[in-house]
């Protein structure tokens, strides 16, 4: 109800504002020298409107999107200049029925070789000192560069350092026979176009391949240092990236710098398609200053379509998280500032950066889709907590729609708070990404940065694809005081080896509650603990989830757990696995089903001293169940046929 009273506010307010403000209209048809004071007189760009609006400083001001489709060609910055009060605030908004689509894009002209029917597209824009860009969009569609193997993995057959000089590394990387096979009538200047894409447990590693040997079935890789622990090995999953000779319809590969070959699917016709490759790395740049902050500014009812950062041409490597990929809006020293019913899609990198200094900013209802990287990320990766200027705080990610993230940079989570504050990410709906759901924390250590965040009745599922390793449906990093995870329903979290967890509290996360969440069908177990101090995990479900349903790592640190009034349920006896008998935390009240007909009757818990009628749980409106709990005071772990009662959970 809080927060259905909120957005009711915030669309009076909305509303009131837009009564008495100072009206600018943008059309596809309008042009930037107008006045834009009419339909007629409309102007074109986003940049000139807020132009105009600086002229109606003390007036509320109102940016009309007409419906259509436009091209940006320059990032909209907004400085110090545009504070603004409440009463005098600039709302830019879309028609709600027929939202305009905002293009950061450059179309491509394709011609049809005749051959092989391929479109070949040629343009020196192409490339540029940034790099490459790895997105196109056909007709509003993303379309992947060339990946072989496209539904699996190629396994390293040897790992070889030949040399360090300085920040440089060069690798061997021993390749399969069956690789080799496929790629030894490939020209050599084709192959030092190409990447390799490796997933390295929770990051992967894009390298560009220096050359190739067909004698000795290798790859030699030249790359910035590793740190030791993600160093590549044969264990880890590898995909080729820009291999013309495996191209497959719908996906396309650089010829060279300045020439795009797409392999159209046979439904799709050159005449009437758009082809469009992204131009400007950043929609919208926020840069106000500490005592100046740029404020009460909010957009509603606007697509923003195939836009974003290039990758470097000598690839990319990130330690954790994708923290140091940018995102296409990016927002410092910012407040109140929304976005509403905003679409953002086909973003080769991240969506939208909340970074330094912001507070009381808000994103409701609004749809990510296909993204590069993640949805949204919150604060910095470092910060100086005496200056709390500069600290982000405050922000509402409500009822949105996180989806299809990580298609170029897998371990981006789908939301990341990493050193902020007090930020509430609730009602959200986010799945099929290739790592963590919603990740809080970024401090590998005893210290007091991601504090006071709530994570509720948010539906997580469909994370991992089996990529990546070290993962939660929600991940937490660090002391984390007064962080609430409650009422979540997570599930099919899939690994690739290790770590597919539905709630993981990995290293140091302490003063957190974990409390009426359900977790089900994950790779690994529902719920994983990292040495960490006073984290109460209350009230929870963890049910069939695959090897089981509780665990822990020791790592020689201190645990301080209150694990109390939970139901799990596993198909036999193995509960708990990993350290978790070694960390000696005391279980009270709890409740254990096994699903198989040939266990014992019963194991007897002394500390069960009250009957568990129910537990409330979920958001109703994502997901309805009703279960029979089998409930007795002496027996803690009881056989039971309890099947049927978790048969019709969703899945992916």
């Amino acid at each position: 109800m809080g927060h259905c009273r909120y957005i009711s506010i915030l669309l009076l307010f909305f509303n009131i504002a837009n009564a008495y403000s100072h009206k600018i209209f943008i059309s596809p048809s309008g042009m930037d020298k107008s006045s834009g004071d009419t339909k007629e007189n409309a102007v074109y760009s986003l940049n000139r409107a807020f132009d105009i609006a600086r002229e109606y400083p003390d007036e509320a001001v109102t940016i009309n999107v007409l419906p259509g489709v436009y091209f940006q060609k320059a990032t909209v910055v907004l400085t110090e200049n545009d504070k603004r009060k409440k009463a005098n605030k600039i709302s830019i908004v879309g028609d709600r029925q027929d939202r305009p689509i905002i293009y950061g894009a450059h179309r491509l002209i394709p011609h049809v070789d005749n051959e092989s029917g391929n479109w070949v597209m040629h343009n020196r824009e192409l490339l540029t000192n940034k790099g490459l860009s790895l997105l196109i969009s056909v007709n509003g569609e993303w379309r992947s560069i060339a990946r072989y193997p496209s539904s699996s993995f190629f396994k390293s057959t040897k790992i070889e350092y030949l040399q360090q000089i300085g920040e440089k590394m060069n690798i061997k990387v021993g390749i399969p026979e069956s690789l080799n096979t496929v790629l030894e009538n490939t020209p050599l200047p084709q192959l030092q176009n190409a990447y390799i894409n490796f997933y390295v447990k929770w990051t992967n590693n894009i390298k560009r391949i220096g050359s190739y040997s067909r004698q000795n079935y290798s790859f030699n890789l030249v790359s910035t240092f590793i740190p030791k622990h993600l160093l590549l090995s044969e264990r880890d999953n590898f995909r080729l990236l820009n291999i013309f000779d495996v191209l497959k319809p719908g996906e396309w590969y650089y010829r060279d710098d300045t020439t795009i070959i797409y392999k159209p699917y046979p439904s799709e016709n050159v005449k009437s398609s758009q082809l469009l490759i992204p131009v400007i790395d950043k929609v919208l740049i926020v840069n106000g200053t500490d005592r100046s902050k740029v404020s009460n500014i909010s957009f509603q009812n606007i697509i923003f379509d195939t836009m974003g950062g290039k990758m470097a041409t000598n690839g990319y490597f990130t330690h954790q998280s994708v923290d140091n990929l940018e995102a296409v809006i990016e927002l410092n020293n910012a407040q109140n500032i929304i976005f509403q019913n905003i679409e953002m899609r086909n973003i080769s990198d991240n969506a939208i950066w909340i970074k330094n200094g912001c507070k009381n900013c808000s994103i409701v209802g609004c749809v990510f889709d296909h993204i590069g990287a993640g949805g949204i990320k919150i604060g910095t990766t470092s910060a100086n907590w005496s200056l709390k200027k500069q600290i982000t705080s405050n922000v509402q990610i409500l009822h949105n729609i996180i989806t299809n993230g990580g298609l170029i940079y897998a371990s981006a989570p789908g939301v990341i708070i990493f050193l902020a504050n007090h930020n509430d990410i609730s009602y959200n709906e986010i799945h099929n990404m290739g790592y963590t759901g919603i990740s809080v924390g970024f401090m590998w250590m005893f210290r007091k940065y991601a504090i006071h965040n709530t994570i509720s009745y948010n539906h997580i599922y469909n994370i991992g694809r089996g990529e990546l390793d070290d993962m939660g449906g929600i991940y937490t990093l660090g002391i984390s005081d007064g962080t609430r995870i409650t009422n979540n329903i997570i599930h099919d979290v899939k690994c690739n080896r290790y770590g597919g967890w539905g709630i993981y509290n990995d290293q140091a996360s302490s003063n957190i509650l974990v409390k009426n969440n359900l977790v089900y069908n994950c790779s690994s177990s529902g719920y994983h603990a990292s040495p960490g101090d006073n984290n109460r995990i209350i009230n929870n479900m963890f049910v069939l989830n695959g090897i089981d349903e509780v665990e822990s790592h020791n790592f020689g640190g201190k645990h301080k757990l209150t694990f109390l009034r939970n139901i799990i349920v596993h198909s036999d006896l193995n509960f708990f696995n990993k350290d978790w008998s070694k960390i000696g935390i005391p279980l009270a009240k709890n409740i254990f089903y096994a699903i198989n007909d040939t266990l014992p009757k019963a194991i007897i818990d002394e500390n069960l001293s009250s009957l568990l009628k129910s537990i409330p749980l979920t958001n109703p409106q994502l997901i309805k169940l009703n279960y029979k709990y089998y409930v007795s005071s002496k027996f803690v772990i009881k056989k039971t046929k309890l099947k049927s009662e978790f048969a019709n959970l969703p899945r992916n």
